[in-house]
C-alpha cells in the first residue's frame, strides 16, 4: 500500500499528465453492453496502436 505521502503526491500531478497518460486518448470500438442485475458487461475491441 502506498504511504500517505506518496499518495497525495501521485494525486497532485494527475492535472498535469491526464491528458496524455493514455486513458483519456484510448481508442476503443464498442462491440456489445449488457446489462445484469448486479453489474453491466461492456465489450471492446482496442486498437493495438492507440
Amino acid at each position: 500500500m502506498f504511504s500517505n505521502k506518496l499518495m497525495y503526491q501521485l494525486l497532485s500531478q494527475t492535472n498535469k499528465i491526464q491528458d496524455k497518460d493514455g486513458l483519456s486518448t484510448l481508442q476503443y470500438e464498442l462491440l456489445e453492453v449488457t446489462h445484469r442485475r448486479l453489474y453491466t458487461h461492456i465489450l471492446t475491441n482496442i486498437d493495438e496502436r492507440s
